[in-house]
């Protein structure tokens, strides 16, 4: 989660049987068709998304941002693609709006002369296409020709206009090394059309719970940091990591942490936003890297911020998908 620091979201009304129009039924077997995917009622106008569709115009969009970026600076080649409610994930306090990002990005005078590029490794979008995440590699190619590799996490909000922007983003420093932009079999990009929407559930309360599931994976790390990012992983869970390689599946993550003793790693989600249609979420937060003195009592070593992003499992589990 934050190791790499360490290194630098029916209505058919049928009037009577023998009045039914062929639309009417057509409607009914679409909604009967969602619960059938345990998808539920609240579903049926959403489901006839064909996330796959949706999952494509996300990558697009992240692949014209990056190409804009590479025709101007890094300053305002990520400025071109933020939301007005943007949570950047940047040392000091957080960072909460394009003017705060601005003035942020301009404190840095290399900026200014420095280009932004990167390739997703990884898409989705939640089952209403209303959010969505990437995550991959990033460059920056300073005006000397020399490269700072990095990694990013993109938690994506679509737009009154359909466009996508930034609703938060963390972008790290890595170690060079050779890396693929090609995930192990498991961890692609995601081809089912359609996925479970969530009832009788509501932005602010989706977001309480997965609160409360994001400190009780801080809480379980008091046991073995390792084993609590292996039990909160999703399935196809990744972390950004601290070498130069994202590491993919729940194997992975453990040997990330595996240098954290019991209680050394904890965390406290802060922000969050989650999807209307209950299946997708980010969190972020303060996190404290500790070491415990012979009194029992603990000493912070380190601190920093975290951003991870939740799916929600068809089983109903909230679980990481990137962390960083």
């Amino acid at each position: 989660m934050r190791i790499q620091q360490l290194l630098l979201m029916l209505v058919a009304v049928v009037p009577t049987a023998s009045c039914t129009s062929t639309s009417t039924v057509e409607r009914m077997t679409g909604v009967a068709a969602s619960i059938n995917r345990n998808e539920g009622e609240e579903a049926s106008t959403g489901a006839q998304l064909d996330l796959n569709v949706e999952r494509a115009a996300l990558l697009a969009a992240d692949k014209a941002y990056s190409d804009y970026s590479a025709s101007t600076n890094l300053v305002d080649g990520t400025l071109h693609m933020v939301a007005d409610n943007i949570v950047y994930i940047a040392p000091g306090p957080y960072v909460t709006s394009v003017d705060a990002l601005r003035a942020l990005l301009a404190a840095n005078p290399a900026n200014a002369t420095a280009t932004l590029t990167w390739t997703a490794v990884r898409a989705d979008v939640s089952s209403d296409a209303k959010r969505g995440y990437t995550y991959g590699y990033t460059e920056i190619r300073l005006p000397d020709g020399s490269i700072v590799p990095g990694k990013y996490i993109a938690y994506w909000e679509r737009q009154a206009d359909r466009t996508w922007k930034l609703r938060a983003y963390r972008r790290n420093l890595r170690p060079a090394g050779t890396v693929s932009f090609t995930p192990p079999p498991g961890f692609e990009t995601p081809s089912y059309a359609h996925y479970r929407y969530f009832p009788n559930t509501d932005p602010a309360s989706t977001l309480a719970s997965v609160f409360a599931v994001d400190q009780d994976f801080s809480d379980l790390a008091a046991t073995g940091v390792g084993d609590a990012f292996a039990r909160y992983a999703a399935s196809d869970g990744a972390v950004l990591s601290g070498s130069p390689a994202i590491a993919f599946g729940s194997a992975a993550i453990a040997e990330n942490y595996a240098g954290f003793g019991p209680g050394t790693l904890v965390w406290s989600p802060s922000l969050g936003d989650a999807a209307s249609s209950g299946d997708l979420a980010f969190t972020t937060g303060f996190y404290s890297v500790r070491r415990q003195n012979p009194d029992g009592s603990w000493t912070v070593t380190g601190t920093g911020k975290y951003l991870t992003l939740w799916k929600r499992q068809r089983t109903g589990e909230w679980r990481l998908v990137i962390d960083g």
